[in-house]
């Protein structure tokens, strides 16, 4: 089945020169999966330079992304996931960085992630810039919620507005339960419920 998706381009100009204006961001929003599936950084006039090797190429790249204010730089990690986020720009100049500190929205989704991601998210989040988590003990990802509430208390994230449980485990279940009258900024709660191997209750509260 072909899938729906919205796809963005953000357009600059590099220095002075107006000729160097180009589409930089191309971002596909696939809607049927429910996040981004796709980032591609483009520099110069459309897709030409795409999969260049030339060093050249990475360094306007780089100059491009240094050269656009930190607040356009949040705005596009508004349409990427925290893995995403962290695994695409950290560590590649203190500017990049600088702005992956200070952007506050972060969303979590841990379904069907891997583990690498999901030890990079756990490195680098901090929870209290955290707007969304997705959390999922499904066949792929067992017992990942354990070891996420291993790593951080549930009432550290302090702005969370959304959290989804995808089939979690009863004891993760009942430790988020009872902490979920501390997340004062909670509006939506969606839970997968798994019993016996089977899926026997949906459902989400929200206002």
């Amino acid at each position: 089945m072909a899938s729906n998706f919205q796809q963005r381009t953000v357009s600059v100009g590099c220095g002075s020169n107006p000729n160097n204006a180009g589409e930089i961001l191309s971002v596909r929003n696939d809607h049927n999966r429910g996040d981004l599936s796709e980032l591609v950084a483009l520099v110069g006039h459309g897709a030409s330079g795409r999969g260049s090797k030339h060093i050249s190429y990475d360094k306007m790249k780089q100059r491009l992304l240094d050269e656009l204010p930190i607040e356009i730089l949040h705005i596009l990690f508004s349409y990427l996931l925290a893995h995403e986020i962290f695994y695409s720009f950290l560590n590649i100049n203190s500017y990049l960085d600088a702005a992956i500190v200070s952007y506050p929205n972060y969303q979590l989704n841990f379904q069907s992630i891997s583990k690498y991601y999901f030890d990079l998210v756990c490195q680098h989040i901090s929870p209290k810039r955290v707007i969304a988590i997705t959390l999922s003990d499904d066949n792929d990802t067992c017992g990942q919620s354990e070891i996420f509430l291993s790593r951080f208390q549930i009432d550290q994230f302090v702005k969370l507005r959304s959290l989804t449980l995808i089939r979690i485990e009863l004891k993760s279940l009942k430790y988020i339960n009872l902490h979920l009258h501390k997340l004062d900024q909670l509006v939506s709660l969606t839970c997968d419920l798994t019993l016996n191997d089977s899926s026997f209750a949906i459902f989400q509260l929200g206002h």
